[in-house]
Protein backbone atom coordinates (compact mmCIF):
# COMPACT_ATOMS: atom_id res chain seq x y z
CA UNK A 1 0.00 0.00 0.00
CA UNK A 2 0.99 3.21 -0.76
CA UNK A 3 0.25 6.66 0.69
CA UNK A 4 0.03 9.98 -0.38
CA UNK A 5 -1.16 13.24 0.70
CA UNK A 6 -0.63 14.73 3.97
CA UNK A 7 0.86 11.49 5.94
CA UNK A 8 3.50 11.12 2.88
CA UNK A 9 4.06 14.63 3.08
CA UNK A 10 5.13 14.56 6.51
CA UNK A 11 7.50 11.27 6.61
CA UNK A 12 9.04 12.50 3.64
CA UNK A 13 9.77 16.41 5.66
CA UNK A 14 10.91 13.79 8.79
CA UNK A 15 13.75 11.71 6.52
CA UNK A 16 14.48 15.23 4.69
CA UNK A 17 15.39 16.80 7.78
CA UNK A 18 16.90 14.16 9.65
CA UNK A 19 16.55 14.77 13.21
CA UNK A 20 19.64 14.28 15.36
CA UNK A 21 18.01 13.42 18.93
CA UNK A 22 21.31 12.47 20.10
CA UNK A 23 23.01 15.77 20.67
CA UNK A 24 19.99 17.83 22.74
CA UNK A 25 19.74 14.88 24.57
CA UNK A 26 23.62 14.32 25.58
CA UNK A 27 23.42 18.28 26.31
CA UNK A 28 20.22 17.37 28.69
CA UNK A 29 21.62 15.01 30.75
CA UNK A 30 24.73 17.09 31.09
CA UNK A 31 22.54 19.70 32.31
CA UNK A 32 20.82 17.46 34.86
CA UNK A 33 24.12 15.94 35.79
CA UNK A 34 25.69 19.83 36.61
CA UNK A 35 22.66 20.54 38.57
CA UNK A 36 22.23 17.51 40.58
CA UNK A 37 25.74 15.94 41.18
CA UNK A 38 28.00 18.52 42.45
CA UNK A 39 30.98 17.85 45.02
CA UNK A 40 30.36 14.40 46.90
CA UNK A 41 27.71 13.89 45.07
CA UNK A 42 29.79 13.64 41.42
CA UNK A 43 32.36 11.08 43.41
CA UNK A 44 29.76 9.01 44.52
CA UNK A 45 28.14 8.67 41.13
CA UNK A 46 31.14 8.15 39.63
CA UNK A 47 31.76 5.22 42.38
CA UNK A 48 28.46 3.57 41.16
CA UNK A 49 29.23 3.49 37.96
CA UNK A 50 32.63 1.68 39.14
CA UNK A 51 30.56 -0.80 40.89
CA UNK A 52 28.42 -1.08 38.21
CA UNK A 53 31.60 -2.10 36.28
CA UNK A 54 32.03 -4.64 38.52
CA UNK A 55 34.47 -3.19 40.73
CA UNK A 56 34.45 -3.23 44.97
CA UNK A 57 35.04 0.76 45.86
CA UNK A 58 35.72 3.09 48.98
CA UNK A 59 34.76 6.66 48.51
CA UNK A 60 36.74 8.87 50.70
CA UNK A 61 34.53 10.92 53.21
CA UNK A 62 33.98 14.38 52.08
CA UNK A 63 36.54 16.33 52.75
CA UNK A 64 40.70 16.73 52.33
CA UNK A 65 41.18 13.11 50.70
CA UNK A 66 45.11 13.22 50.06
CA UNK A 67 44.49 12.82 46.41
CA UNK A 68 42.48 9.78 46.74
CA UNK A 69 38.18 10.00 45.80
CA UNK A 70 37.77 6.75 45.52
CA UNK A 71 39.74 3.31 45.42
CA UNK A 72 38.70 0.00 43.61
CA UNK A 73 39.83 -3.36 42.90
CA UNK A 74 37.69 -6.57 41.27
CA UNK A 75 37.11 -9.51 43.58
CA UNK A 76 34.78 -10.08 46.13
CA UNK A 77 36.91 -8.10 48.59
CA UNK A 78 38.62 -5.79 45.77
CA UNK A 79 41.80 -7.06 46.23
CA UNK A 80 42.49 -8.38 42.61
CA UNK A 81 43.35 -6.41 38.96
CA UNK A 82 42.79 -4.30 38.20
CA UNK A 83 43.25 -1.85 41.53
CA UNK A 84 42.49 1.86 40.39
CA UNK A 85 42.58 4.85 42.75
CA UNK A 86 40.19 7.70 41.27
CA UNK A 87 40.70 11.10 41.27
CA UNK A 88 37.08 13.23 40.76
CA UNK A 89 37.01 16.87 39.74
CA UNK A 90 33.52 18.01 39.71
CA UNK A 91 32.53 21.59 38.79
CA UNK A 92 34.43 24.17 36.99
CA UNK A 93 37.78 22.58 37.45
CA UNK A 94 39.56 22.35 34.95
CA UNK A 95 42.49 19.23 35.45
CA UNK A 96 45.79 20.58 35.30
CA UNK A 97 49.59 19.22 34.87
CA UNK A 98 50.05 19.41 38.80
CA UNK A 99 46.48 17.58 39.67
CA UNK A 100 47.66 14.96 36.85
CA UNK A 101 51.15 14.61 39.08
CA UNK A 102 49.49 14.18 41.89
CA UNK A 103 47.54 11.12 40.96
CA UNK A 104 50.42 9.69 39.68
CA UNK A 105 52.55 10.03 42.79
CA UNK A 106 49.09 8.59 44.65
CA UNK A 107 49.07 5.26 41.97
CA UNK A 108 52.63 4.72 43.19
CA UNK A 109 51.77 5.57 47.27
CA UNK A 110 49.08 3.21 47.04
CA UNK A 111 50.68 0.44 45.08
CA UNK A 112 47.92 1.00 42.72
CA UNK A 113 48.22 -0.59 39.23
CA UNK A 114 45.96 2.44 37.71
CA UNK A 115 44.98 5.90 37.73
CA UNK A 116 41.29 7.26 36.45
CA UNK A 117 41.04 10.88 36.84
CA UNK A 118 37.75 12.24 35.93
CA UNK A 119 37.20 15.77 34.99
CA UNK A 120 33.38 17.11 34.53
CA UNK A 121 34.52 20.24 33.12
CA UNK A 122 38.02 18.72 31.30
CA UNK A 123 41.38 19.03 30.86
CA UNK A 124 44.18 21.30 29.97
CA UNK A 125 46.22 20.72 26.64
CA UNK A 126 49.35 19.50 29.02
CA UNK A 127 47.10 16.87 30.68
CA UNK A 128 45.73 15.73 27.19
CA UNK A 129 48.96 15.54 25.92
CA UNK A 130 50.26 13.23 27.85
CA UNK A 131 46.87 10.69 27.18
CA UNK A 132 49.59 8.32 25.06
CA UNK A 133 52.15 8.65 27.39
CA UNK A 134 50.11 7.52 30.15
CA UNK A 135 47.99 4.84 28.03
CA UNK A 136 48.74 2.04 30.22
CA UNK A 137 49.09 3.70 33.06
CA UNK A 138 45.69 6.97 33.70
CA UNK A 139 42.58 6.77 31.75
CA UNK A 140 41.24 10.26 31.58
CA UNK A 141 37.33 10.73 32.08
CA UNK A 142 35.57 14.06 30.92
CA UNK A 143 31.81 14.70 30.18
CA UNK A 144 31.44 12.35 27.02
CA UNK A 145 33.65 8.86 28.82
CA UNK A 146 31.62 9.50 32.07
CA UNK A 147 28.08 10.01 30.33
CA UNK A 148 29.15 6.87 27.57
CA UNK A 149 30.27 4.79 31.07
CA UNK A 150 27.05 5.87 32.82
CA UNK A 151 24.69 5.00 29.77
CA UNK A 152 26.64 1.66 29.74
CA UNK A 153 25.76 0.51 33.25
CA UNK A 154 22.66 2.66 34.02
CA UNK A 155 20.66 -0.39 34.26
CA UNK A 156 22.63 -1.96 36.90
CA UNK A 157 23.15 1.21 39.40
CA UNK A 158 21.70 1.73 42.73
CA UNK A 159 17.92 2.77 42.23
CA UNK A 160 18.68 5.86 43.78
CA UNK A 161 21.11 7.18 41.68
CA UNK A 162 18.40 5.89 38.60
CA UNK A 163 15.81 7.91 40.59
CA UNK A 164 17.86 10.68 40.90
CA UNK A 165 19.25 10.53 36.83
CA UNK A 166 16.16 9.35 35.68
CA UNK A 167 16.85 8.02 31.61
CA UNK A 168 14.95 6.11 29.22
CA UNK A 169 16.61 4.35 26.16
CA UNK A 170 15.11 5.11 22.88
CA UNK A 171 15.99 3.30 19.65
CA UNK A 172 15.56 5.34 16.69
CA UNK A 173 15.97 4.49 12.70
CA UNK A 174 19.19 5.60 11.32
CA UNK A 175 18.53 6.84 7.66
CA UNK A 176 20.77 5.30 5.03
CA UNK A 177 23.25 7.65 3.69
Amino acid sequence: MTTSGPEQNTADSISDAQVDFVVPAQDQIERHISANFVGHAFTELVAAILRAQGYQTRVSPPGADKGVDIVAGQGALGLESPRLVVQVKSGDIVVDQPALQSLLGTIQDTHAEYGLLVSWSGFKSSVRQRTNDLYFRVRFWGRQELIEALCSVYDRLPEEIRADLPLRRIWVLVPEA
